[in-house]
């Protein structure tokens, strides 16, 4: 049986892998694609290094994280991983609308932003945010 497995940390930075858990969001739209059953595992790091660690060891295959976590994978792979196209890294905002769409239907914020930039502050909206 395929597996996925994601590292998460407690915290509003993990609200998106908190609602897929909750709602079973991968099981319903891989069963949606007729992709066979997936085990899904979610495993809690309370720290970043060690949550890079369980990374590059392949005990996990999907995290998400700040900027700081960068330099130790730089550092432990000399960089190779992050010249690796299978690999994404971003610094400026990503997706934001499908999250203040969401929170939106949910009630969690009354008024709906129109752009990324709506909910960052202004020295970061040069970047390719979305």
């Amino acid at each position: 049986m395929p597996e996925v497995r994601f590292a998460q940390q407690f915290g509003m930075g993990y609200l998106q892998s908190s609602v897929m858990k909750h709602q079973d969001l991968l099981q319903k739209h891989t069963a949606l694609l007729g992709i066979p059953v997936i085990s899904i595992g979610y495993i809690f790091f309370n720290g970043r290094d060690i949550m890079n660690d369980a990374l590059l060891s392949g005990a996990v295959g999907i995290a998400s994280g700040a900027v700081p976590g960068l330099p130790t994978i730089w550092a432990k792979t000399k960089g190779t991983l992050l010249k690796d196209p299978r690999y994404k890294y971003i610094l400026a905002p990503h997706a934001m609308p499908k999250w203040s769409d969401f929170m939106f239907k949910m009630g969690r914020i009354k008024a709906k932003p129109e752009t990324w930039k709506d909910l960052f502050w202004q020295e970061i909206h040069r970047m390719d945010g979305s």
